[in-house]
């Protein structure tokens, strides 16, 4: 599902949009953040979570997947997806109250 290369996009996957809830945990603070589903490609998923959340690139996160409706995600139960946050951009949290926070699933 690799999306076609051109000099204006620069992504390796094709992204989906989507809007749903999910929460993660996230390691470093040792809690579940709640978050809000932008899209989702076969590399990673894009959501809002509150300016409180103390995120940042690098940082291990744990996804509860198994209701995802995404096609290779989709899994009976509980399905845990491990991740990297690599990106938080907090330029539209004056009008959102969010900031964006770019998530890399882990590798298989």
């Amino acid at each position: 599902m690799n999306a076609p290369s051109s000099d204006t996009e620069r992504r390796q996957y094709q992204r989906y949009p989507i809007v749903t809830g999910l929460h993660f945990y996230h390691g470093p603070s040792d809690c579940e953040i709640p978050a809000r589903v932008v899209n989702i490609s076969d590399g990673g998923v894009l959501v809002f979570v509150a300016t409180t959340a103390r995120v940042r690139a690098g940082h291990p996160i744990r996804m509860d997947m198994g209701w995802f409706p995404h096609p290779k995600l989709v899994c009976p139960g509980r399905h845990y997806v491990a991740g990297t946050i690599v990106r938080v951009d907090r330029s539209a949290q004056r009008s959102t109250g969010q900031m964006e926070v770019g998530i890399r699933f882990a590798a298989a």
